[in-house]
Formats: C-alpha cells, sequence, structure tokens
C-alpha cells in the first residue's frame, strides 16, 4: 500500500472518531495542478513534458538530478511528483525519503524506470511510492495514473482540512477561539507533571470580568458576548508566544505561563488588567463603574500541587483581588496563607 493510501486510511478513521464529515465526492478542482518531474535523460525528459502538458491545468517543472529537485520542493508545493529510479548523485528512491522528510503533507509519486526489476518495484513502494511505471511510458496510461492519483489526493486533502476543524472545535471555545476548560485541564497537567519533575517554574493567572452581570443586563447578551471575544483578543494580544490563554468558563479566563515565576507573571497579569481597563467597551458607561474592567488571581505551582489544589489556590487569589475593589492583581502566597 502507498503513502497516500496509507495516509488517507489513517484519516479515515481519525475523522470518523472525532464524527467529522468524510466527503464522498470531491468537487472538481478549479486551480493550477503542479507537478514535478525528476527525470535526468532529455528525451524522456520531453515525452513526459508532452504528455502531460496537453492538459489545461497541469503545470509542469522538470528538475535533472536530485539536488534540483529537492532545493525545488523546499520552497514549492506540488500535487504529484513523477521520479526516475536512477538518477545521478541521488536515487529516486533517496530523494523520496528526503522529501518525506521535510514535507508536511506528502503528494503522491509515480516511480518511472527502464529496468524491469521486481526488487526496485518492492523497495519504491515499501518507501511509499504509489505507482510504478515501466519506459516507455504508455500516453493513456500516464495520464489515467495521475487522474486516479490526484483525485485520491484532493480527497485527502479535503478530509485532512476536515479532521483539522475537528480537532479546533474539539479544544477551542468556539465564541472566543481562545482554549476550552477541557483542553486547558489536560494541558495544564501535563505542565505541572513536567514542571513538578524539572523542578521548574509554573504559573497560573486566574482572570474574571469584574461585574459583569450588570454589564450585560444594561447592554444586552449580545454585546455581552461581543465584550467576552474583545477581552479574549486583549489577553491574546497581552500575553507571549509561550503562553497558553483558555476561556475558563462565563466571564473567567485563565492563562498558564510555562518557565515563569510570580513575579514575572505579576507584570503579564498586570498587563492584562491594564489594557482591558483601558479599552472602551461598548455600552460600558451605562454600567454602575462606568468602564468594563479585570481581576486577576496568580498562583505559582508547589512541589506537592495537584491539578485541583493549583487551580483552587489561584481561584482564591482571584477572589481576593475582587475582595480588595477589583480592577486588581493579587498574588497567591507560595508557602502557607493562600
Amino acid at each position: 500500500m502507498g503513502e497516500l493510501a496509507r495516509q488517507l486510511k489513517k484519516r479515515d478513521e481519525l475523522a470518523k472518531k472525532l464524527f467529522c464529515k468524510i466527503p464522498d465526492k470531491q468537487e472538481e478542482h478549479q486551480e493550477i495542478i503542479r507537478i514535478l518531474i525528476v527525470e535526468d535523460d532529455p528525451v524522456d525528459q520531453e515525452r513526459l513534458k508532452t504528455f502531460l502538458s496537453e492538459q489545461e491545468k497541469y503545470e509542469v517543472i522538470i528538475k535533472g538530478n536530485g539536488r534540483e529537485a529537492l532545493e525545488c520542493l523546499k520552497n514549492n508545493k506540488f500535487d504529484l511528483i513523477v521520479l526516475d529510479f536512477f538518477l545521478p548523485e541521488m536515487d529516486g528512491i533517496e530523494i523520496y525519503k528526503h522529501f518525506k522528510k521535510q514535507q508536511e503533507y506528502i503528494a503522491p509519486a509515480i516511480m518511472i524506470t527502464a529496468n524491469n526489476d521486481s526488487r526496485n518495484k518492492a523497495e519504491s513502494f515499501e518507501v511509499g511510492i504509489d505507482e510504478y511505471m515501466i519506459k516507455p511510458v504508455d500516453k493513456l496510461e500516464l495520464l489515467a495514473r495521475v487522474k486516479s492519483l490526484l483525485k485520491s489526493s484532493q480527497r485527502q486533502r479535503s478530509l485532512w482540512a476536515d479532521y483539522n476543524k475537528a480537532i479546533e472545535k474539539a479544544v477551542k471555545d468556539t465564541m472566543t477561539g481562545l482554549y476550552n476548560n477541557t483542553y486547558l485541564k489536560e494541558y495544564l497537567t501535563k505542565e505541572i507533571i513536567s514542571s513538578q519533575n524539572d523542578k521548574g517554574a509554573l504559573t497560573l493567572i486566574m482572570l474574571d470580568l469584574d461585574d459583569f452581570k450588570n454589564y450585560n443586563d444594561v447592554n444586552g447578551h449580545v454585546q455581552g458576548d461581543e465584550a467576552l471575544k474583545k477581552t479574549a483578543e486583549i489577553i491574546k494580544n497581552s500575553i507571549r508566544s509561550s503562553d497558553l490563554a483558555a476561556r475558563y468558563g462565563g466571564e473567567e479566563f485563565s492563562v498558564v505561563l510555562p518557565s515563569t515565576t510570580i513575579e514575572e507573571a505579576y507584570y503579564i497579569a498586570n498587563r492584562i488588567r491594564k489594557n482591558t481597563a483601558d479599552y472602551n467597551f461598548t455600552g460600558q458607561e451605562k454600567t454602575k463603574k462606568g468602564n468594563l474592567t479585570i481581576s486577576a488571581g496568580v498562583a505559582e505551582l508547589k512541589e506537592d500541587d495537584s491539578l485541583y489544589d493549583f487551580l483552587e489556590r489561584a481561584d482564591k487569589a482571584l477572589y481576593e483581588a475582587k475582595r480588595r475593589g477589583k480592577n486588581n492583581v493579587f498574588l497567591a502566597a507560595k508557602e502557607n496563607g493562600l
């Protein structure tokens, strides 16, 4: 079974588990089909190019050796690759192996050769080559195999896109685009184990919009949802790329900060607080306070913390920030106390 078939079967199984729609019929592909031919014989180069270029949508690129082919593959995406088995510097098998290492999506491949050796054919299929043809290549057979591979490839890409969408739905909050509570706890559990094993720092920020019920009551739930989306955007723009932001539930948010002490996390929490307070939310002037603010509780991981312990201490720190007047950041003590 070729690499394309193996990937397609795997995607089918994953998609079914995640209740993805598996397309029965692929829509007609309207874009240009890019095909790379790796062939050193000028006669075969011209022959293959002529066969394939007759098709309106096929753009054919030719390279004469492995080095040129891999350089081309680094900077370009192709829908199909046609490889000669015997090439100077690097044979077709080695080229395809290198290609698989540097590409996330593996385009289908056809191996062509003048040597009808069953061992070469077996080796080609073992590395994931999808089709194997003997020179001189018949035009109609080549076009039929290319068409079949492209159809399977397009279906695979569509399924891969559906799979990625399903994964995103499983871990993301649909309203805000942040990670959801389920993923937060899975991620945080792994980070806790990693930090405790490595004796590294790990900090958690819990955030809650102040008096959000009042904002919702005077502005309506539609505007309230917009405020939650904007708050999520403010949080994302206030943290680092190494941090993970999630919607904990309702108007409450969380940020996980790996390799970060509580003192360092304070500045990030305060930046979120300040950026939220500075933003002019629509309708905030109608609220009792006149503006929408956020409070934050920050906790640093202890050596014996469980997930529940860590979340509880951050949540208690958040409660204390609220109790002290809101629009505030409160740090949980690492030893004793909170």
